[in-house]
């Protein structure tokens, strides 16, 4: 009975937290974003999107390559995962922002959306961090090659053309947290003291009419 009754209660929290939440969600769309604001977040969203499959493209080509001509070195460029792992959530990321950006007046897709990008800054700069460092060891391999074709020069470039995607992504990231917070879910009350001016611009307008003025 006491094991039922705790578990009754936890349920009751959680309806009610569900509930909360949903009422929150709901209170603020996509289409809450200004014109201008809106059109960069479009463009964002599609850049995030070519990026992110350029990324995968690239870890993929960096790993095959590299497991091939890392012998000589006690390290294999590109095998951490992350040249690959984070791009991919970057591309999911991107998706979902397709999809709220289509579907504007769904509050979840975007509230979503918003919840992917703020968590892929993390993952961006934990990702592009890496990358910088796997590219500034290959560089001092590189000014004492073990074979003729300096292959840690070449596995450089790659390094730090995957680490300029992420970095591209990161800045993608942020100008799209950057909107949700200020348009989207209105963290500075930007959007409530607009609203606010417009009803009050409506009220005038219909008095002044009614006037017959």
């Amino acid at each position: 009975m006491a094991s039922e009754n705790i578990c009754q209660k936890l349920n009751n929290k959680f309806t009610r937290f569900a509930l909360w939440s949903d009422t929150k969600v709901r209170q603020r769309t996509l289409t809450d974003v200004p014109t201008r604001p809106w059109i960069v977040f479009k463009y964002c969203i599609y850049l995030h999107a070519c990026s992110s499959l350029l990324a995968i493209a690239l870890g993929i080509a960096c790993f095959c390559y590299s497991v091939q001509n890392s012998f000589p070195y006690t390290e294999v460029n590109c095998s951490d995962g992350t040249d690959v792992f984070v791009p991919i959530a970057n591309l999911m990321t991107a998706i979902v922002g397709v999809v709220a950006f289509k579907q504007g007046h769904l509050a979840w897709n975007a509230f979503l959306h918003f919840l992917f990008v703020l968590t892929m800054i993390f993952y961006n700069t934990f990702a592009f961090c890496d990358t910088i460092l796997m590219t500034n060891r290959w560089v001092i391999r590189s000014y004492s090659p073990r074979t003729d074709a300096n292959w840690p020069q070449k596995f450089a470039w790659i390094d730090s053309s995957i680490a300029a995607i992420m970095l591209l992504n990161l800045t993608l990231c942020g100008i799209m947290t950057f909107i949700h917070l200020v348009y989207h879910r209105d963290a500075c009350g930007w959007q409530r003291q607009r609203e606010r001016a417009l009803i009050i611009n409506a009220g005038r307008n219909s008095t002044l009419l009614s006037a017959g003025i």
